[in-house]
């Protein structure tokens, strides 16, 4: 498919790239000293806009998504519907549950906006399981930070990103609806983010956008927003994510394979 093909192009540019990413950048894996500075999601001067329906006017482009110097991949077809995968930025306060028609919703969050409060932009993420599967060394929910000097990308060390569930996983879970089960207790459901190093390998680290443990339901699910610690992943080119969950049969995971993510903090080298 071409959208495969892409997809390794970008990762193939992304390796190429290594070497000149890195030529400013030390071997320590814990920047705390003057050679470094942070960086996080600037939505101030992002110069995005919205539709009514508070989504992002870019979505049904086939561009990614830029916001300040991150960069997330964002895919869009029309096959006789609208497929879009990747990153979406979003603004949406509906919290509401649609049975039946999550779909035309997938772009609302459980707590009515961003870390910044109701109203406020914020990123949902459709990791596209299956494409994957087509071509697992393709990853279709990327982050990278913009280089500079004709670099494609540059090297950062992850410190946190904010996290919540989107209303479209989060209603699938808590009541069940035409494909996925209703949750029970001892369920789970997780996101992983995976760091792909500047010597070609990876690290990952886990966080539970639901966790079914004990008899009270109202505790199972995150529905605000939590830190998600990437501190752990070290120096790192690109930042992939992809979902797990107990709810899943033959085909893969049945949860909708949706997060939503805000204030995602990294350092750089000076």
């Amino acid at each position: 498919m071409a959208i495969s093909k892409r997809l390794y192009k970008y990762l193939a540019i992304a390796a190429v790239a290594m070497p000149f990413a890195l030529a400013s950048c030390s071997d320590d894996n814990d920047p705390d000293d003057n050679r470094y500075e942070e960086i996080d999601l600037e939505w101030r001067n992002s110069g995005l806009t919205f539709n009514a329906e508070g989504i992002w006017d870019g979505w049904n482009k086939d561009e990614d998504l830029k916001v300040g110097d991150f960069v997330f991949t964002h895919f869009y077809e029309n096959m006789g519907i609208d497929y879009v995968y990747g990153f979406t930025a979003a603004k949406s306060t509906d919290m509401q549950n649609y049975p039946g028609d999550m779909l035309n919703h997938q772009y609302t969050v459980m707590p009515g906006g961003g870390a910044d409060g109701k109203g406020t932009p914020y990123i949902v993420a459709n990791w596209a399981a299956y494409q994957e599967s087509l071509d697992p060394e393709s990853p279709t929910c990327m982050v990278r930070l913009e280089g500079g000097d004709d670099v494609f990308a540059r090297a950062f060390w992850p410190e946190s990103v904010k996290v919540t569930n989107t209303c479209y996983a989060y209603y699938a879970m808590a009541e069940g609806d035409n494909y996925a089960r209703k949750f029970e207790e001892g369920d789970w459901f997780k996101l992983i983010a995976t760091g792909h190093k500047t010597d070609g390998t990876t690290k990952s680290v886990e966080f539970y956008l639901a966790d079914c443990k004990g008899s009270d339901s109202s505790k199972w699910f995150v529905t605000d927003w939590k830190e998600f610690d990437l501190s752990s992943l070290g120096e790192v080119l690109v930042i992939s994510f992809t979902m797990e969950s107990s709810d899943f049969n033959e085909y893969g995971m049945k949860t909708p394979a949706y997060f939503a993510l805000d204030d995602l903090e990294v350092k750089v080298a000076k």
